[in-house]
């Protein structure tokens, strides 16, 4: 995008995820997304623990391969709120 598009960046960092999930990443070969912004890209980094302690479990119709973790709404919504 480039250097000064971004405002601000909502960024997770937690990884307490249950072993079991990061076993089925590993087995698909992905993993999670690294933080490496270190004060570059956007104006303001917001990090925190934005995951949602449920896993997802895709339906055997949906034929796309999709993340297990996902985040956690409300964590999101405040996140975004003090944004505002």
């Amino acid at each position: 995008m480039g250097k000064g598009r971004v405002d601000v960046c909502v960024v997770n960092k937690s990884k307490k995820l249950p072993e079991s999930l990061l076993t089925r990443y590993q087995e698909e070969k992905a993993g999670l997304v690294v933080d490496d912004l270190n004060g570059v890209g956007a104006k303001k980094v917001i990090r925190g623990d934005f995951i949602s302690k449920i896993a997802y479990e895709k339906s055997e119709s949906d034929i796309l391969t999709r993340s297990l973790v996902r985040h956690d709404p409300d964590k999101l919504a405040k996140a975004i709120n003090s944004i505002l």
